[in-house]
């Protein structure tokens, strides 16, 4: 079933992100560590400053990837419903969308699927739509194939 080779790649995607904001996170303290306070102490607190705001954001980076993770694992487990919510992959007659995490755009198995959250503009349109409707967005009229 494509929806669960999307997921399955969507969390592999989330888990090498993971892994590069680990190692940027260390590799930001590591080389704190390694600063030795200069002469030039104004120098020496800009680049511990300058080094702080990078952890932060690294970190904050980090967090953001666990919960689209905890998040995915919860969609995972919701029932599919005969109606557009969250974990449902939809196929328009323009493509596919998985409703689950604001991702972007996934390849899987060749076909282009764009992971969106249910808060985004296009998910607020499509969210409760059946089979077979339409429903318009950027003024684009989309129809729903199926819902999965």
């Amino acid at each position: 079933m494509l929806k669960n080779r999307v997921i399955s790649e969507l969390k592999n995607q989330l888990k090498l992100r993971l892994e590069t904001y680990s190692q940027a996170i260390k590799d930001v303290q590591d080389s704190a560590q390694n600063e030795t306070k200069s002469s030039a102490g104004d120098k020496y607190e800009t680049a511990r400053s300058m080094g702080q705001m990078e952890l932060g954001m690294h970190q904050s980076q980090y967090h953001k990837v666990k919960l689209d993770l905890v998040n995915l694992e919860q969609i995972e487990k919701l029932d599919m419903k005969n109606y557009v919510s969250d974990g449902c992959l939809i196929r328009t007659d323009k493509g596919y969308y998985l409703i689950a995490i604001s991702f972007g755009k996934l390849i899987v198995d060749g076909f282009e699927v764009f992971v969106l959250s249910a808060n985004t503009p296009f998910a607020k349109n499509i969210l409760m739509k059946k089979v077979g409707e339409d429903f318009e967005f950027n003024n684009i009229v989309y129809t729903i194939e199926t819902i999965g």
